[in-house]
């Protein structure tokens, strides 16, 4: 998940607001006879806005360090531990667009996890943190095209397919001002026709299932969401299609091939899951 702004924005306005502080605190000591009250006085905005850089800078270092935490409970951990230091729930245009990013990681560490009813209550917390009128919006980023795909793929997970077939239908109306948008809603429908395992829908599925895998070659959405691995999320569905098509053979070996080679924990574990099912009826 790419930062809200650069490391290299905030160290360019840091440098500059704290030149020009020093100038002007130079100048207020001057004028006032040097009085060290004066000074302090002057100084003061300069300590506020050090202090706000190095906690907006703290912000930005965590969120660029949870993708690489590869256990879904450490995630889990590092995010909640964040929520509760930081326990404003008001939208503020700046600290809410932050905490709704937590929020994002969260919903996916969840599910990694396999917790999808806490994803989707997690869910539900994502929306209070978005612009007003974002629901009525026709054009959407890949990141906020995201915040439906997850909801959509948690309602899936929990067995909930009519309440994800009416958000998916939200988000398939929308336009897309990004490539990430067109992926997720192509792979949303793909999960959707997959997941309810009918005979009749696997021609749709395998369309949509071609569709997705010609935006795997765009390496920025791969960048943008790097808690995902779409590769062989998308492996996975094309495992379930299989079975349905009575490929075994084929599906089994797509399963195995994501518990080895997958870095993703989430789909380690539904192909392990799967394995295991499969096992157990036979």
């Amino acid at each position: 998940m790419k930062p809200i702004i650069s490391e290299w924005f905030i160290i360019g306005v840091s440098a500059a607001a704290m030149a020009f502080l020093m100038l002007w605190t130079a100048g207020a000591g001057m004028s006032g006879g040097r009085n060290p009250f004066m000074v302090f006085i002057a100084l003061t905005p300069l300590f506020i806005i050090i202090a706000i850089i190095i906690y907006v800078y703290y912000q930005f270092k965590i969120l660029r360090d949870i993708p690489d935490i590869q256990a879904p409970d450490a995630k889990i951990k590092v995010i909640q531990n964040y929520l509760r230091r930081n326990t404003i729930n008001v939208n503020l245009p700046f600290y809410g667009r932050i905490r709704r990013k937590f929020l994002s990681m969260l919903v996916v560490a969840y599910a990694d996890k396999g917790d999808y009813l806490a994803a989707f209550e997690t869910c539900e917390k994502v929306w209070r943190f978005l612009p007003h009128g974002f629901a009525a919006r026709s054009s959407l980023t890949g990141e906020e095209a995201a915040i439906y795909a997850d909801e959509i793929i948690v309602l899936i997970h929990l067995g909930r397919l009519k309440p994800a077939e009416s958000l998916l239908r939200e988000l398939e109306i929308k336009s897309f001002s990004d490539s990430a948008g067109f992926f997720l809603a192509k792979l949303c429908g793909l999960y959707l026709l997959t997941y309810k395992g009918e005979h009749k829908d696997i021609a749709a599925a395998r369309e949509k299932h071609g569709q997705a895998r010609s935006f795997l070659s765009d390496r920025s959405i791969e960048e943008r969401f790097p808690m995902k691995d779409f590769k062989y999320t998308l492996l996975f569905l094309e495992a379930k299609l299989d079975k349905l098509e009575k490929k075994y053979d084929q599906a089994r070996a797509e399963l195995e091939n994501i518990t080895y080679d997958s870095p993703n924990y989430g789909n380690k574990r539904l192909a392990r899951e799967e394995l295991e099912y499969w096992i157990t009826r036979s």
